[in-house]
């Protein structure tokens, strides 16, 4: 990646300071958490997470899956951290330090990611490599992106630039033809996350030297995300739109279905 903020000293940082312990909750995600247990079996299945820093997610599908579960990160010091995390949690995991493209393992009953794919110029490569490390009959691959369209695209490019240069967009109907074209099944795809919209001051110079400042101004978001967060958890009532949306879901399977 060319931008500065996505370098392996920028992410060494990050998780350096990252408070512990950490976990994703199903009342944290109550659409996601609806989805994937509709879609997902549980119990007895290998998962690992790539780009697994904290290992928030790799608790969550420890607890309400019973996985048996594995990370992946290239930065020693996340690695580390996500240890931490997991021992301070009570979960029992590993944790491998590697880079994705090099890294070898057994297939994996699900593959999943967070964050992770918009970060490199070539998807196409990192989710061909995502469907080389699962079983190549009845697997799953979960994929997670933060939807880079519509107004949201717009709030990152003109407040923070720097931030929006480390992503490259992909859009619904690009990250579904770039799992198909993998061989999977697409089993969900769609916008998640409700009507949110991104706080514009943030992650950028003003922020960080008007913290004060950068939280009243963030503050009209936060309420509003907030409040629409509430309202679509009480009623269960979800938008599905690229103009303002949170995030994008991704679940596909491989070869003809369930072992």
């Amino acid at each position: 990646m060319e931008s500065r903020e996505f370098s392996p000293e920028y992410w060494s940082r990050v998780w350096e300071h990252i408070p512990l312990p950490q976990e994703v909750h199903p009342g944290d995600i109550p659409e996601i958490h609806r989805i994937l247990i509709s879609m997902l079996p549980t119990g007895g299945r290998s998962f690992i997470e790539i780009g697994c820093a904290p290992g928030k997610w790799m608790a969550y599908f420890a607890r309400q899956f019973g996985y048996s579960v594995s990370g992946l990160d290239y930065i020693e010091g996340a690695c580390v951290k996500t240890r931490e995390n997991l021992d301070r949690l009570s979960i029992d995991a590993q944790v491998h330090h590697a880079d994705f493209f090099d890294f070898t393992s057994h297939p994996y009953d699900v593959v999943f990611s967070a964050g992770f794919i918009e970060h490199f110029e070539q998807p196409k490569a990192v989710v061909a490599r995502l469907a080389r490390l699962c079983h190549p009959e009845g697997g799953f691959i979960i994929t997670m992106i933060p939807s880079l369209e519509g107004l949201n695209r717009w709030i990152s490019k003109t407040f923070r630039p720097r931030v929006a240069a480390g992503h490259f967009p992909i859009v619904l109907p690009e990250l579904i033809s770039l799992h198909e074209a993998c061989g999977l099944r697409t089993l969900y795809a769609n916008h998640i996350g409700g009507l949110h919209i991104l706080p514009p001051i943030q992650k950028n110079r003003f922020a960080k030297a008007h913290p004060g400042m950068s939280f009243l101004l963030n503050l009209p978001f936060r309420v509003w995300n907030r409040a629409v967060t509430a309202t679509t958890a009480a009623t269960g009532l979800y938008p599905h739109t690229g103009l303002v949306t949170r995030s994008i879901l991704y679940i596909g399977q491989t070869g003809g279905g369930e072992r």
